[in-house]
């Protein structure tokens, strides 16, 4: 048997010990018991980068007796990789200490010349042989005849890398890519092919975070500085004020967080050179303006403020609507609690989720890669980066911004290029089948902007994800959507292909007004004035998202369900992972933190529904909330593997349209506190995951959220009276923008809600006798439709059934009209070159740069449209002279004569 897969008869526990100064990690021996089997592996912890032997006298702890006084140094072969390191055994303790032969000597890892000394790796003990960085596959060999001992091994995951096994004097070389046996001793050749052939395809995204996340940790670094409070209030301010600006645009452009990373870092490293070094104190608290180098924790936490409050709160819509179609108002101070409220009260979710959708490896996160291999490039210490990286970088930005100006301001027919109307526009066969901003089905509609095409994070969404989604929306807008059109099913061809408003029979816009009395529905009022109809497509819509929630508990129930419930059994015994163990030097956010802000909001919110003319009880509060806490996790567990999110926005509709039908304020309040408590607690989990790769203190990371999200709060409630006030006639419909951005397709979307499930209600507007009833029959179809294709997945494990996923294939599906449908073509194009082919056939390079052109594209396209807004059609509210490729009719060109 060879000496490597033999595990030695005596090993003994170690512990983990941090030098903070010098970022060393030290293994010590306690000495006191024997560890029966090996739990922890030094492979997991080594990066792709880098390949290591270890040979198996070099890889057992040295006895002291054994050891001059000076240091003894153990070789590592490197293979490849700039990264090589050393082990030095260093005698520690008196000399009575050296001379007991018991008292093992203590290991600590250093890095050579080439790297930081922070740059370390860090293992359990070294009583294994050092194999090639891998994800997860993991071999169990429990052998009965006690020719191996060895209870886990892992080996590389579908990315192949070279391994080395054997006698230190006899290696040999092979490689392992997850499907094969090559190179694999012949007792762990079918053993590997069956798990590896299983698996491979769902560990591709672990493998990237081994390939990515430093396995590293300075805890020294200080992170809430005077740069951070400057910097992150800065940036949640402009990110927020854009955000909301944007929002009532077709295609909205959203605060780019890789963006603020490139922008803060000149800014801090400048902050960092100028400020004052001097330290002050204060009752007794020691503090400075500048602490030292701009650091990499600082950075994070800047970014994270932006992330939380950069944004365009929920409750907006809710006051939108409430000023554009109910011409009401709540006020100043209502406005501004029910905005805090809603953005912080799933904060306080988010500590009972860590345990489940945090610390588990497996729950990757797919967006936050991006921000890491960001971070990782500008912070070019760290190891993990290097110089050719940063050069990218920097080249596709500039030609990003460059080539941005063309269809965002010179050419904005290049962002939605409807081929078919081009070929002829007086055909309205042709303009309804190509046209993607005028509510058409965007048939072989091409974008070339990238605001369109990277809405949906084509460069780091896992492709079994995006492939589900895309065939979700390409199956309803390309042929669903026209046969019912053409069908003219439910008269569907007096309403807009794509319509997302509320309309009379004939096709007539509804004022819904006219039956409203006292903020109530008034059923005389209705019966008069007539039915409320919505596009046949709108409905279908609904029935898909109906589905998608009930197939979402299915699905999470057939596919984690054991996880979960062995989470909730076992958490306190899980094996923690490298990072959690890094992160465990710091305290961490008591439960009670999270209580307070989830008590306290709700507190708030239950004040507000009873003081303002909202006709929401006051136990409606308490019902969303409860609603929200029974959802989160299925719907957290979908997003951190896939990078989409299943909205609850329909399921508290309904509820509440049948708890409390003629109130369509109600309504909304009810649905905003129960779908953004989900949102909100993901948001932060997310950041949470973000601070776990990272090592960020937790307590750290907790200000940083309600920080960003108080300041993001203020700032969008002033913005949005500021659009609504120039943009009002477009916005309300009183006009029509001609270049089809300014519609406020996402207000009107959430009004024509609050009249179906509040006004209406769905009881009238879904239930029997009425013409959209069988609507109703997606939650039974969506219940049942996971089950085939599990049990095909049981039944035929290597056939990919199991990348069938039926919540995000509806998540896809209904996403239209929420969005132009523009977005279909390119984005695939886009998905399938960097998860499918770059992936695959370009591993190298999909490693190194692939996460870093996705930031370097997102901020582009940011600095772009900001340089657009401030300096052309923003403030200055200046135009660029009108051409065939700047129409002031339809830009798309699908307008008769345009």
């Amino acid at each position: 048997m060879d000496p490597y897969f033999q595990r030695k008869k005596e090993t003994r526990p170690i512990s983990i010990l941090t030098n903070s100064t010098s970022g060393t990690r030290e293994i010590e021996d306690d000495g006191n018991t024997e560890l029966p089997q090996m739990q922890r592996k030094f492979s997991q912890h080594v990066r792709f980068s880098e390949e290591v032997i270890l040979s198996p006298d070099q890889s057992r702890f040295s006895k002291a007796s054994d050891t001059p006084s000076s240091i003894k140094s153990s070789s590592l072969s490197r293979q490849r990789g700039p990264y090589s390191k050393s082990i030095e055994t260093v005698s520690q303790g008196s000399s009575e200490s050296r001379a007991n032969p018991n008292q093992l000597t203590q290991t600590v890892l250093r890095g050579n010349s080439e790297t930081a000394d922070s740059d370390i790796y860090s293992n359990d003990y070294f009583d294994i042989p050092v194999y090639p960085p891998t994800p997860e596959l993991e071999l169990e060999l429990n052998s009965n005849d006690g020719s191996s001992d060895l209870e886990k091994q892992t080996y590389p995951d579908e990315i192949s890398e070279s391994a080395s096994y054997g006698d230190d004097d006899d290696h040999t070389e092979v490689e392992y890519d997850g499907t094969s046996d090559k190179g694999l001793p012949a007792n762990l050749s079918d053993r590997a092919s069956a798990i590896g052939n299983k698996r491979n395809r769902k560990n591709s995204s672990t493998a990237i975070v081994n390939a990515i996340v430093s396995s590293t940790d300075n805890s020294s670094l200080p992170s809430l500085t005077f740069r951070f409070w400057i910097l992150s209030t800065l940036f949640t301010t402009l990110g927020a004020a854009i955000s909301q600006y944007y929002w009532f645009r077709s295609n909205s452009l959203s605060f780019s967080i890789p963006f603020v990373q490139l922008a803060t870092y000149p800014m801090g490293n400048f902050m960092a050179s100028i400020l004052p070094t001097r330290y002050f104190t204060i009752f007794g608290w020691q503090w400075t303006l500048n602490p030292g180098p701009f650091n990499i924790k600082e950075h994070v936490l800047i970014s994270v403020a932006a992330s939380a409050g950069g944004v365009s709160a929920y409750a907006t819509d809710f006051l939108a609507i409430q000023t554009l179609f109910y011409h009401q108002s709540i006020g100043v101070v209502g406005s501004l609690l029910l905005l805090c409220s809603t953005q912080l009260l799933g904060y306080g979710l988010a500590g009972a989720m860590r345990k489940f959708l945090v610390y588990p490896a497996s729950m990757v996160w797919p967006i936050n890669l991006l921000q890491v291999a960001l971070f990782n490039t500008l912070h070019e210490n760290t190891g993990l980066a290097s110089g050719s990286k940063s050069k990218f970088f920097v080249i596709a930005l500039i030609l990003t911004f460059l080539w941005e100006l063309v269809p965002t301001l010179f050419f904005p027919t290049l962002s939605s290029l409807a081929i078919l109307c081009l070929f002829d526009n007086h055909n309205m066969v042709l303009t309804t089948l190509g046209s993607a901003l005028g509510g058409g089905f965007g048939f072989l509609n091409i974008s070339f902007d990238w605001n369109v095409m990277g809405a949906f994070g084509p460069l780091y969404s896992p492709w079994w994800a995006t492939a589900n989604w895309y065939f979700g929306i390409v199956l309803m807008a390309w042929f669903i959507g026209p046969i019912i059109y053409y069908g003219n099913f439910w008269n569907a061809q007096n309403y807009p292909p794509v319509g997302h408003g509320i309309y009379q029979k004939s096709g007539a816009l509804y004022d819904q007004n006219a039956i409203i009395t006292n903020n109530q529905f008034d059923p005389v009022k209705y019966e008069t004035y007539g039915r409320l109809y919505i596009s046949p497509y709108f409905a279908f819509c609904y029935a898909i998202s109906f589905a998608a929630l009930t197939a979402l508990i299915t699905h999470v129930y057939l596919y984690y369900g054991k996880e979960i419930l062995d989470r909730f059994r076992d958490s306190r015994k899980d094996e923690p992972d490298i990072h959690t163990k890094l992160m465990e030097v710091y305290p961490e956010v008591p439960n009670l933190w999270y209580g307070f802000i989830g008590i306290s909001m709700t507190i708030i919110a239950i004040i507000l529904s009873q003081v303002y003319p909202v006709n929401l009880p006051w136990w409606g509060i308490p019902l969303a909330i409860f609603i929200a806490c029974i959802m989160v996790l299925p719907i957290g567990i979908i997003q951190a593997i896939s990078n989409t999110q299943i909205g609850l926005n329909v399921l508290t509709e309904l509820i509440c349209g049948y708890i409390l039908p003629g109130r369509p304020i109600a309504n909304v309040i009810f649905k905003t506190y129960g779908y953004m408590t989900v949102v909100q607690c993901l948001v932060m989990v997310r950041d949470l995951k973000l601070g776990h790769y990272m090592k960020i203190p937790p307590r750290a990371m907790f200000i940083t959220q309600i920080y960003g999200t108080v300041i993001g709060a203020f700032v969008n409630y002033f913005v949005l009276n500021a659009v609504i006030d120039a943009k009002r006639s477009y916005l309300d419909g009183t006009e029509l923008d001609p270049t089809g951005q300014w519609t406020g397709r996402a207000p009107a979307v959430f009004n024509s809600a609050s009249i179906v499930w509040g006004l209406i209600g769905p009881a009238r507007f879904f239930g029997p006798g009425s013409i959209y009833y069988s609507c109703l029959f997606g939650f039974a179809i969506g219940f049942f439709l996971p089950i085939p294709f599990y049990l095909l997945a049981k039944k035929f494990p290597n056939a990919g059934f199991d990348l069938i996923n039926v919540p995000i294939i509806a998540a896809g599906a209904y996403i239209v009209p929420q969005v132009p449908t523009n977005v279909i073509i390119s984005g695939l194009i886009a998905s399938a070159l960097s998860q499918f082919y770059a992936a695959r056939y370009q591993v190298s390079w999909f490693r190194k740069y692939n996460y870093v052109l996705a930031a370097a594209l997102d901020s582009g396209t940011a600095i772009c449209g900001m340089f657009i807004f401030a300096t052309v059609t923003g403030f200055p509210k200046k135009s660029f002279p009108i051409w065939w490729g700047n129409s002031n009719q339809d830009v798309e060109h699908c307008t008769p004569g345009s």
